[in-house]
């Protein structure tokens, strides 16, 4: 009898570590687009795509749905793309792909939640030290929103 509870109890921890295991861990360096990461100098953005189109209360538009939110216009608060632009992730993931390509390069995401603006779902992921935070918006299995930002 024993024995039994001992096998049950080293079968519960086995499936509750490759449970805590199947999220993803995604490296804080591989959370950007476009080359940039959370809290990148606004001078430095500037130096890589110029100056924004527009430029409004902390909301700069480089066009073609690119656009970075600023954190009193020193910083990139938010980076996030809604077209297919150029404009990646580091594992070359782009707005327009098929949502599949989430779990394999990410791993299942640390939460899912359902979009009741546009419809469809927002896959969230974090860095291990949850200092930065990938957001990835999902309509009828497709990428249509790629969000990277220091979290709440």
């Amino acid at each position: 009898m024993k024995e039994k509870n001992i096998t049950g109890l080293i079968l519960a921890i086995m499936s509750i570590m490759i449970n805590a295991t199947c999220f993803a861990n995604i490296a804080a360096d591989e959370i950007a687009l476009g080359g940039l990461v959370p809290n990148t100098p606004m001078s430095v953005v500037k130096k890589i795509y110029g100056q924004p189109l527009s430029y409004y209360r902390g909301h700069a538009d480089y066009g073609n749905g690119f656009t970075i939110y600023t954190m009193g216009g020193n910083e990139a608060w938010s980076i996030s793309t809604t077209q297919n632009n150029g404009i990646a992730t580091p594992a070359g993931v782009i707005v327009g792909m098929n949502a599949d390509v989430l779990n394999r390069v990410y791993g299942k995401a640390d939460s899912l939640e359902k979009d009741n603006t546009f419809g469809g779902y927002i896959y969230h992921y974090y860095s291990p030290d949850l200092t930065r935070h990938l957001q990835i918006y999902v309509k009828d299995d497709i990428i249509t929103r790629l969000e990277c930002h220091v979290p709440d």
